[in-house]
C-alpha cells in the first residue's frame, strides 16, 4: 500500500523517507518527505535515549497529524494507521544505523 504525503509525493516504503539526525541534544531523528520541495518537509520523528552499554532505547516514534489525517481520509483510518506503523517499525529496525547514531553522540 502506498502512503501519500499531502504534497502529492508517493511513499511506497520505509526506504523512501529521508532521515536526518540534526537534533543530537534531543536524541531525535527527523523523518522527511522524499520530495525536497515539499511544503511540510518533516513528516515525523524517532526519539530515543541511550541506556547502559550505549544501547539505544526507543522513547517515541510517530508521524505528524497532517500525514496521518491525509492518508486516513484517502485510504481509511485502519489501513493508514496499519501502514504507517509498518513504516515506523521498518525505519527503526532496518533503516536507522544505530551504531553510527551512537558514535555521533560520542563525538
Amino acid at each position: 500500500m502506498v502512503i501519500h504525503c499531502p504534497c502529492g509525493t508517493k511513499i511506497g516504503s520505509s526506504n523512501d523517507y529521508r532521515l536526518i539526525f540534526l537534533k543530537k541534544n534531543l536524541r531525535e531523528i527527523d523523518l522527511l518527505c522524499p520530495n525536497p520541495e515539499c511544503y511540510l518537509k518533516e513528516l515525523g520523528f524517532v526519539r530515543f535515549q541511550v541506556e547502559r552499554e550505549n544501547r539505544p532505547q526507543l522513547e517515541i516514534a510517530k508521524f505528524y497529524a497532517p500525514l496521518v489525517t491525509y492518508n486516513a481520509t484517502q485510504i481509511g483510518q485502519n489501513e493508514a494507521t496499519k501502514e504507517l506503523k509498518n513504516h515506523l517499525k521498518a525505519i527503526i529496525s532496518k533503516r536507522i544505523d544505530w551504531k553510527q547514531i551512537i558514535s555521533h553522540l560520542e563525538e
